[in-house]
Protein backbone atom coordinates (compact mmCIF):
# COMPACT_ATOMS: atom_id res chain seq x y z
CA UNK A 1 0.00 0.00 0.00
CA UNK A 2 1.39 3.40 -1.01
CA UNK A 3 2.02 6.04 1.62
CA UNK A 4 0.64 9.57 1.46
CA UNK A 5 4.07 10.85 0.47
CA UNK A 6 4.28 8.42 -2.47
CA UNK A 7 0.90 9.62 -3.72
CA UNK A 8 2.09 13.22 -4.04
CA UNK A 9 2.69 14.52 -7.62
CA UNK A 10 6.24 14.68 -9.03
CA UNK A 11 8.23 17.83 -8.35
CA UNK A 12 8.00 18.88 -12.00
CA UNK A 13 4.22 18.86 -11.78
CA UNK A 14 4.23 20.58 -8.39
CA UNK A 15 6.33 23.42 -9.80
CA UNK A 16 3.89 24.00 -12.66
CA UNK A 17 0.69 24.47 -10.65
CA UNK A 18 -0.22 26.46 -7.52
CA UNK A 19 0.82 24.68 -4.36
CA UNK A 20 -2.67 24.90 -2.89
CA UNK A 21 -3.86 22.52 -5.62
CA UNK A 22 -1.27 19.85 -4.95
CA UNK A 23 -0.86 20.16 -1.18
CA UNK A 24 -4.11 18.29 -0.97
CA UNK A 25 -3.75 17.00 2.58
CA UNK A 26 -6.32 19.14 4.38
CA UNK A 27 -4.03 20.44 7.18
CA UNK A 28 -1.70 21.80 4.47
CA UNK A 29 -4.45 23.81 2.81
CA UNK A 30 -4.07 26.48 5.48
CA UNK A 31 -0.40 27.26 5.60
CA UNK A 32 0.32 30.14 8.00
CA UNK A 33 0.42 32.90 5.37
CA UNK A 34 -2.82 31.86 3.73
CA UNK A 35 -4.62 31.48 7.05
CA UNK A 36 -3.46 34.93 8.15
CA UNK A 37 -4.74 36.41 4.91
CA UNK A 38 -8.05 34.62 5.29
CA UNK A 39 -8.47 35.90 8.84
CA UNK A 40 -7.68 39.47 7.73
CA UNK A 41 -10.12 39.16 4.82
CA UNK A 42 -12.87 37.87 7.11
CA UNK A 43 -12.33 40.58 9.72
CA UNK A 44 -12.30 43.38 7.17
CA UNK A 45 -15.14 41.94 5.11
CA UNK A 46 -17.48 41.27 8.03
CA UNK A 47 -16.88 44.70 9.60
CA UNK A 48 -17.33 46.66 6.36
CA UNK A 49 -20.22 44.67 4.85
CA UNK A 50 -22.21 43.96 8.03
CA UNK A 51 -24.09 47.33 7.93
CA UNK A 52 -25.21 46.77 4.33
CA UNK A 53 -28.47 44.92 4.77
CA UNK A 54 -31.94 44.60 3.37
CA UNK A 55 -35.21 43.45 4.92
CA UNK A 56 -37.24 40.81 3.12
CA UNK A 57 -40.70 39.49 3.86
CA UNK A 58 -40.57 35.68 4.15
CA UNK A 59 -43.68 33.65 5.08
CA UNK A 60 -45.17 36.52 7.03
CA UNK A 61 -41.97 37.41 8.92
CA UNK A 62 -39.44 40.12 8.14
CA UNK A 63 -35.93 38.73 7.64
CA UNK A 64 -32.88 41.00 7.65
CA UNK A 65 -30.11 39.79 5.32
CA UNK A 66 -26.67 41.43 5.28
CA UNK A 67 -24.08 41.30 2.51
CA UNK A 68 -21.62 40.02 5.12
CA UNK A 69 -23.68 36.82 5.40
CA UNK A 70 -22.08 35.70 2.13
CA UNK A 71 -18.72 35.44 3.95
CA UNK A 72 -19.98 33.00 6.58
CA UNK A 73 -19.08 29.86 4.54
CA UNK A 74 -15.44 31.01 4.51
CA UNK A 75 -15.67 31.56 8.23
CA UNK A 76 -17.05 28.06 8.73
CA UNK A 77 -14.09 26.72 6.75
CA UNK A 78 -11.73 28.52 9.14
CA UNK A 79 -13.57 27.13 12.17
CA UNK A 80 -13.44 23.60 10.78
CA UNK A 81 -9.71 23.85 10.17
CA UNK A 82 -8.98 25.22 13.62
CA UNK A 83 -11.15 22.52 15.17
CA UNK A 84 -9.15 19.88 13.32
CA UNK A 85 -5.96 21.42 14.67
CA UNK A 86 -7.40 21.66 18.23
CA UNK A 87 -6.91 25.43 18.11
CA UNK A 88 -10.48 26.63 17.96
CA UNK A 89 -11.70 29.10 20.59
CA UNK A 90 -15.19 28.35 21.83
CA UNK A 91 -16.17 30.69 24.68
CA UNK A 92 -19.82 30.43 25.71
CA UNK A 93 -20.05 27.03 23.96
CA UNK A 94 -22.44 25.60 26.54
CA UNK A 95 -24.70 28.67 26.38
CA UNK A 96 -24.59 28.53 22.59
CA UNK A 97 -25.90 24.96 22.62
CA UNK A 98 -28.50 25.83 25.25
CA UNK A 99 -29.76 28.86 23.30
CA UNK A 100 -30.15 26.82 20.11
CA UNK A 101 -31.85 24.02 22.02
CA UNK A 102 -34.21 26.48 23.72
CA UNK A 103 -35.21 28.07 20.41
CA UNK A 104 -35.91 24.61 18.98
CA UNK A 105 -37.82 23.41 22.05
CA UNK A 106 -39.88 26.59 22.31
CA UNK A 107 -40.83 26.34 18.64
CA UNK A 108 -41.63 22.63 19.07
CA UNK A 109 -43.94 23.31 21.99
CA UNK A 110 -45.72 25.97 19.92
CA UNK A 111 -45.53 24.02 16.68
CA UNK A 112 -49.22 24.28 15.87
CA UNK A 113 -49.19 28.07 16.23
CA UNK A 114 -46.04 28.46 14.14
CA UNK A 115 -47.07 26.08 11.34
CA UNK A 116 -50.57 27.50 11.04
CA UNK A 117 -49.29 31.04 10.61
CA UNK A 118 -45.83 30.78 9.02
CA UNK A 119 -45.35 27.18 7.96
CA UNK A 120 -42.18 25.02 8.12
CA UNK A 121 -40.14 27.72 6.36
CA UNK A 122 -40.85 30.22 9.14
CA UNK A 123 -39.82 27.67 11.76
CA UNK A 124 -36.54 26.97 9.96
CA UNK A 125 -35.74 30.65 9.41
CA UNK A 126 -35.86 31.50 13.10
CA UNK A 127 -33.46 28.68 14.00
CA UNK A 128 -31.07 29.59 11.18
CA UNK A 129 -31.09 33.27 12.24
CA UNK A 130 -29.88 32.38 15.74
CA UNK A 131 -27.24 30.00 14.37
CA UNK A 132 -25.94 32.73 12.01
CA UNK A 133 -25.54 35.15 14.92
CA UNK A 134 -23.43 32.63 16.82
CA UNK A 135 -21.35 32.12 13.66
CA UNK A 136 -20.58 35.84 13.55
CA UNK A 137 -19.38 35.65 17.15
CA UNK A 138 -17.17 32.58 16.72
CA UNK A 139 -15.72 33.61 13.36
CA UNK A 140 -14.56 36.96 14.76
CA UNK A 141 -13.30 35.36 17.99
CA UNK A 142 -11.19 32.88 16.00
CA UNK A 143 -9.99 35.48 13.49
CA UNK A 144 -8.50 37.77 16.14
CA UNK A 145 -5.22 36.14 17.10
CA UNK A 146 -3.10 39.23 17.73
CA UNK A 147 -3.30 42.91 18.49
CA UNK A 148 -2.72 43.56 14.80
CA UNK A 149 -5.86 41.56 13.98
CA UNK A 150 -7.78 43.46 16.62
CA UNK A 151 -6.81 46.83 15.16
CA UNK A 152 -7.59 45.63 11.63
CA UNK A 153 -11.10 44.76 12.80
CA UNK A 154 -11.62 48.17 14.43
CA UNK A 155 -10.19 50.06 11.43
CA UNK A 156 -12.43 48.13 9.02
CA UNK A 157 -15.43 48.83 11.27
CA UNK A 158 -14.61 52.55 11.00
CA UNK A 159 -14.55 52.33 7.21
CA UNK A 160 -17.91 50.55 7.12
CA UNK A 161 -19.51 53.00 9.56
CA UNK A 162 -18.27 56.02 7.58
CA UNK A 163 -19.72 54.58 4.36
CA UNK A 164 -23.15 53.86 5.82
CA UNK A 165 -23.17 57.23 7.65
CA UNK A 166 -22.38 59.03 4.40
CA UNK A 167 -25.20 57.25 2.56
CA UNK A 168 -27.64 58.14 5.33
CA UNK A 169 -26.68 61.81 5.41
CA UNK A 170 -26.95 61.97 1.62
CA UNK A 171 -30.37 60.30 1.74
CA UNK A 172 -31.73 62.70 4.36
CA UNK A 173 -30.43 65.82 2.63
CA UNK A 174 -31.58 64.56 -0.76
CA UNK A 175 -35.13 64.10 0.49
CA UNK A 176 -35.20 67.46 2.26
CA UNK A 177 -33.93 69.29 -0.83
CA UNK A 178 -35.90 67.45 -3.52
CA UNK A 179 -38.79 65.74 -1.72
CA UNK A 180 -38.02 62.53 -3.63
CA UNK A 181 -37.96 59.28 -1.65
CA UNK A 182 -34.73 57.29 -1.74
CA UNK A 183 -33.51 54.02 -0.16
CA UNK A 184 -31.08 55.74 2.23
CA UNK A 185 -33.62 57.72 4.26
CA UNK A 186 -37.14 57.30 5.56
CA UNK A 187 -38.43 60.70 4.46
CA UNK A 188 -36.14 63.15 6.31
CA UNK A 189 -34.74 60.52 8.70
CA UNK A 190 -31.43 58.98 7.61
CA UNK A 191 -31.25 55.19 7.67
CA UNK A 192 -28.21 54.55 5.47
CA UNK A 193 -27.91 50.93 4.41
CA UNK A 194 -29.89 49.54 7.37
CA UNK A 195 -33.48 50.26 6.28
CA UNK A 196 -34.14 51.34 9.87
CA UNK A 197 -33.33 54.79 11.25
CA UNK A 198 -33.06 53.65 14.87
CA UNK A 199 -30.72 50.75 14.12
CA UNK A 200 -28.69 53.08 11.88
CA UNK A 201 -28.26 55.54 14.75
CA UNK A 202 -27.39 52.78 17.23
CA UNK A 203 -24.74 51.36 14.90
CA UNK A 204 -23.15 54.79 14.40
CA UNK A 205 -23.23 55.51 18.14
CA UNK A 206 -21.45 52.23 18.82
CA UNK A 207 -19.01 52.96 15.98
CA UNK A 208 -18.21 56.33 17.57
CA UNK A 209 -17.15 54.62 20.81
CA UNK A 210 -15.16 52.00 18.91
CA UNK A 211 -13.42 54.84 17.06
CA UNK A 212 -12.34 56.24 20.43
CA UNK A 213 -11.11 52.76 21.38
CA UNK A 214 -9.12 52.46 18.14
CA UNK A 215 -7.56 55.87 18.68
CA UNK A 216 -6.60 54.84 22.20
CA UNK A 217 -5.03 51.53 21.16
CA UNK A 218 -3.40 52.50 17.87
CA UNK A 219 0.41 52.59 18.20
CA UNK A 220 0.58 55.46 15.70
CA UNK A 221 -1.42 58.71 15.66
CA UNK A 222 -4.67 57.97 13.81
CA UNK A 223 -5.51 61.45 12.53
CA UNK A 224 -7.98 60.08 10.01
CA UNK A 225 -10.24 59.03 12.90
CA UNK A 226 -11.37 62.62 13.57
CA UNK A 227 -13.26 63.10 10.26
CA UNK A 228 -14.74 59.61 10.67
CA UNK A 229 -16.03 60.56 14.14
CA UNK A 230 -17.57 63.77 12.79
CA UNK A 231 -19.36 61.83 10.05
CA UNK A 232 -20.61 59.29 12.59
CA UNK A 233 -22.04 61.97 14.89
CA UNK A 234 -23.59 63.78 11.94
CA UNK A 235 -25.22 60.52 10.91
CA UNK A 236 -26.72 60.09 14.38
CA UNK A 237 -28.17 63.61 14.16
CA UNK A 238 -29.67 63.05 10.72
CA UNK A 239 -31.29 59.83 11.93
CA UNK A 240 -33.47 61.88 14.31
CA UNK A 241 -33.57 58.85 16.63
CA UNK A 242 -34.52 60.14 20.05
CA UNK A 243 -33.81 56.89 21.91
CA UNK A 244 -30.38 56.35 20.37
CA UNK A 245 -29.40 60.01 20.79
CA UNK A 246 -30.41 60.02 24.45
CA UNK A 247 -28.54 56.75 25.12
CA UNK A 248 -25.42 58.15 23.44
CA UNK A 249 -25.52 61.37 25.49
CA UNK A 250 -26.01 59.46 28.75
CA UNK A 251 -23.13 57.12 27.94
CA UNK A 252 -20.84 60.02 27.02
CA UNK A 253 -21.45 61.30 30.53
CA UNK A 254 -20.72 57.84 31.93
CA UNK A 255 -17.52 57.63 29.86
CA UNK A 256 -16.40 60.97 31.26
CA UNK A 257 -17.00 59.68 34.79
CA UNK A 258 -15.16 56.42 34.15
CA UNK A 259 -12.14 57.60 32.18
CA UNK A 260 -11.59 61.35 32.41
CA UNK A 261 -9.30 63.08 34.88
CA UNK A 262 -10.80 65.35 37.52
CA UNK A 263 -9.73 68.38 35.52
CA UNK A 264 -11.47 67.03 32.41
CA UNK A 265 -14.58 66.16 34.42
CA UNK A 266 -14.83 69.70 35.79
CA UNK A 267 -14.28 71.14 32.30
CA UNK A 268 -16.99 68.89 30.84
CA UNK A 269 -19.42 69.80 33.64
CA UNK A 270 -18.75 73.49 33.03
CA UNK A 271 -19.27 73.07 29.28
CA UNK A 272 -22.58 71.27 29.78
CA UNK A 273 -23.76 73.91 32.26
CA UNK A 274 -22.74 76.71 29.90
CA UNK A 275 -24.53 75.07 26.99
CA UNK A 276 -27.68 74.62 29.08
CA UNK A 277 -27.65 78.31 30.06
CA UNK A 278 -27.08 79.31 26.45
CA UNK A 279 -30.01 77.22 25.24
CA UNK A 280 -32.21 78.62 28.01
CA UNK A 281 -31.34 82.17 26.94
CA UNK A 282 -32.27 81.66 23.28
CA UNK A 283 -35.53 83.51 22.55
CA UNK A 284 -38.38 81.66 20.82
CA UNK A 285 -36.64 78.28 21.04
CA UNK A 286 -39.72 76.33 19.98
CA UNK A 287 -39.98 78.13 16.67
CA UNK A 288 -36.28 77.60 16.07
CA UNK A 289 -36.60 73.86 16.73
CA UNK A 290 -39.62 73.52 14.48
CA UNK A 291 -37.83 75.23 11.61
CA UNK A 292 -36.18 71.92 10.71
CA UNK A 293 -37.82 68.46 10.81
CA UNK A 294 -34.75 66.89 12.44
CA UNK A 295 -34.56 69.32 15.36
CA UNK A 296 -38.35 69.32 15.62
CA UNK A 297 -38.39 65.58 16.16
CA UNK A 298 -35.38 65.52 18.49
CA UNK A 299 -36.95 68.33 20.51
CA UNK A 300 -40.12 66.38 21.25
CA UNK A 301 -40.66 63.83 23.98
CA UNK A 302 -42.67 60.63 24.11
CA UNK A 303 -42.97 60.42 27.90
CA UNK A 304 -46.57 61.62 27.64
CA UNK A 305 -48.67 58.53 26.89
CA UNK A 306 -51.14 60.73 25.03
CA UNK A 307 -48.48 61.02 22.36
CA UNK A 308 -49.44 58.65 19.46
CA UNK A 309 -45.96 57.15 19.16
CA UNK A 310 -45.69 56.50 22.89
CA UNK A 311 -49.17 54.99 22.97
CA UNK A 312 -48.31 52.68 20.07
CA UNK A 313 -45.09 51.53 21.76
CA UNK A 314 -46.95 50.92 25.04
CA UNK A 315 -49.51 48.79 23.19
CA UNK A 316 -46.69 46.64 21.76
CA UNK A 317 -45.12 46.19 25.20
CA UNK A 318 -48.47 45.33 26.80
CA UNK A 319 -49.04 42.66 24.16
CA UNK A 320 -45.58 41.17 24.78
CA UNK A 321 -46.30 40.96 28.53
CA UNK A 322 -49.70 39.37 27.90
CA UNK A 323 -48.24 36.68 25.63
CA UNK A 324 -45.38 36.02 28.07
CA UNK A 325 -47.89 35.38 30.87
CA UNK A 326 -49.66 32.84 28.64
CA UNK A 327 -46.49 30.73 28.50
CA UNK A 328 -43.98 32.03 31.05
CA UNK A 329 -41.45 29.16 30.90
CA UNK A 330 -40.81 28.62 27.18
CA UNK A 331 -42.70 31.53 25.61
CA UNK A 332 -44.91 31.46 22.53
CA UNK A 333 -42.10 30.46 20.16
CA UNK A 334 -39.31 32.33 18.43
CA UNK A 335 -40.79 34.87 16.00
CA UNK A 336 -44.39 34.23 17.10
CA UNK A 337 -44.94 37.56 18.83
CA UNK A 338 -48.29 39.06 17.85
CA UNK A 339 -49.83 35.85 16.54
CA UNK A 340 -51.93 35.44 19.70
CA UNK A 341 -53.25 38.98 19.70
CA UNK A 342 -57.03 39.15 19.40
CA UNK A 343 -58.05 40.42 15.99
CA UNK A 344 -55.42 41.47 13.49
CA UNK A 345 -51.73 40.89 14.35
CA UNK A 346 -49.64 43.93 15.14
CA UNK A 347 -48.30 45.59 11.98
CA UNK A 348 -44.65 45.41 13.02
CA UNK A 349 -44.72 41.90 14.53
CA UNK A 350 -42.00 43.13 16.92
CA UNK A 351 -42.27 44.19 20.54
CA UNK A 352 -39.78 47.07 20.07
CA UNK A 353 -38.10 46.00 23.30
CA UNK A 354 -35.37 43.37 23.34
CA UNK A 355 -36.05 42.20 26.89
CA UNK A 356 -39.81 41.84 26.44
CA UNK A 357 -39.34 40.16 23.05
CA UNK A 358 -37.04 37.53 24.58
CA UNK A 359 -39.47 36.91 27.43
CA UNK A 360 -42.39 36.62 25.03
CA UNK A 361 -40.66 34.40 22.46
CA UNK A 362 -38.50 32.16 24.68
CA UNK A 363 -39.97 32.55 28.17
CA UNK A 364 -38.00 32.74 31.39
CA UNK A 365 -35.70 29.89 30.36
CA UNK A 366 -34.70 31.46 27.05
CA UNK A 367 -34.46 34.92 28.59
CA UNK A 368 -32.14 33.64 31.33
CA UNK A 369 -29.85 31.95 28.80
CA UNK A 370 -29.57 35.05 26.62
CA UNK A 371 -29.11 37.23 29.71
CA UNK A 372 -26.13 35.06 30.69
CA UNK A 373 -24.74 35.39 27.17
CA UNK A 374 -25.08 39.15 26.90
CA UNK A 375 -23.96 39.92 30.46
CA UNK A 376 -20.72 37.89 30.41
CA UNK A 377 -18.48 40.53 28.87
CA UNK A 378 -19.92 43.65 30.57
CA UNK A 379 -19.39 41.95 33.94
CA UNK A 380 -15.85 40.95 32.96
CA UNK A 381 -15.09 44.51 31.80
CA UNK A 382 -16.42 45.92 35.07
CA UNK A 383 -14.13 43.55 36.98
CA UNK A 384 -11.14 44.52 34.84
CA UNK A 385 -11.88 48.26 35.04
CA UNK A 386 -11.89 48.08 38.85
CA UNK A 387 -8.70 46.02 38.87
CA UNK A 388 -6.85 48.31 36.44
CA UNK A 389 -6.75 51.36 38.70
CA UNK A 390 -4.11 53.76 37.37
CA UNK A 391 -3.01 51.49 34.52
CA UNK A 392 -3.03 52.32 30.82
CA UNK A 393 -5.63 49.79 29.57
CA UNK A 394 -8.21 51.19 31.98
CA UNK A 395 -9.38 53.85 29.49
CA UNK A 396 -9.87 51.30 26.73
CA UNK A 397 -11.76 49.04 29.13
CA UNK A 398 -14.00 51.95 30.13
CA UNK A 399 -14.74 52.82 26.48
CA UNK A 400 -15.69 49.23 25.62
CA UNK A 401 -17.77 48.89 28.78
CA UNK A 402 -19.59 52.12 27.94
CA UNK A 403 -20.40 50.79 24.46
CA UNK A 404 -21.95 47.64 25.90
CA UNK A 405 -23.98 49.62 28.44
CA UNK A 406 -25.21 51.87 25.63
CA UNK A 407 -26.43 48.84 23.68
CA UNK A 408 -28.25 47.71 26.82
CA UNK A 409 -30.04 51.06 27.01
CA UNK A 410 -30.89 51.02 23.32
CA UNK A 411 -32.39 47.55 23.75
CA UNK A 412 -35.23 49.12 25.78
CA UNK A 413 -36.75 50.77 22.71
CA UNK A 414 -35.81 48.43 19.83
CA UNK A 415 -35.20 44.74 19.15
CA UNK A 416 -31.42 44.22 19.13
CA UNK A 417 -30.98 40.50 19.81
CA UNK A 418 -30.54 39.88 16.06
CA UNK A 419 -28.28 42.90 15.44
CA UNK A 420 -25.09 41.39 14.04
CA UNK A 421 -23.03 44.25 15.46
CA UNK A 422 -23.98 43.20 19.00
CA UNK A 423 -22.54 39.71 18.47
CA UNK A 424 -19.42 41.13 16.86
CA UNK A 425 -19.13 43.54 19.81
CA UNK A 426 -19.09 40.57 22.20
CA UNK A 427 -16.31 39.04 20.09
CA UNK A 428 -14.44 42.36 20.26
CA UNK A 429 -14.78 42.32 24.06
CA UNK A 430 -13.46 38.75 24.16
CA UNK A 431 -10.46 39.70 22.05
CA UNK A 432 -9.79 42.82 24.08
CA UNK A 433 -9.83 41.05 27.44
CA UNK A 434 -7.52 38.37 26.05
CA UNK A 435 -5.01 40.67 24.33
CA UNK A 436 -4.97 43.90 26.34
CA UNK A 437 -5.98 43.13 29.92
CA UNK A 438 -3.11 42.48 32.34
CA UNK A 439 -3.27 39.08 33.94
CA UNK A 440 -4.17 37.38 30.64
CA UNK A 441 -2.07 36.43 27.64
CA UNK A 442 -0.23 39.39 26.10
CA UNK A 443 1.48 37.37 23.42
CA UNK A 444 0.37 37.74 19.80
CA UNK A 445 -0.31 34.01 19.46
CA UNK A 446 -2.78 31.83 21.35
CA UNK A 447 -1.70 28.76 23.24
CA UNK A 448 -2.01 26.59 20.14
CA UNK A 449 0.59 28.61 18.26
CA UNK A 450 -1.69 29.87 15.48
CA UNK A 451 -0.14 32.73 13.52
Amino acid sequence: MLSAGELRPPETVRAAVPSVLVDYRWPDLFVPVRQRRLRTFLLAGLAILMPISRVFEVVGKTVNCAVADALLPLGVLLLVWRTGQSRVRAPLAALCCLSLATVFLSSLLNLELTLSNRGPAGLTIEFVKVAFLWLYFYIVVNSVDSRRDFLVLLAAWMVGSAITAGFGIYGSLSYQLTGVLNPFARMFRAQGTFEDSNLYAIHLSLSFLLALLYRRLSPRPARWILPVILVQLAGVFFSASRGATLALLLCLGLLCVLCASWRAKLAAAGAVLGLALLVAAIPNKQALLESNPLTARLGTTTVDLDNPEAAQRKALWDEAIREFLLSPLFGVGRGDYGLLQPGEPTPTREAHNTYLELLCDSGLIGFTIFALVFSRYPLRLIRDWRRLNGRSPRTGTGILLTGMIMIGLDAITINLETYRGLWMLMAIAEGYTRLYTPGTAFETQPAGGVV
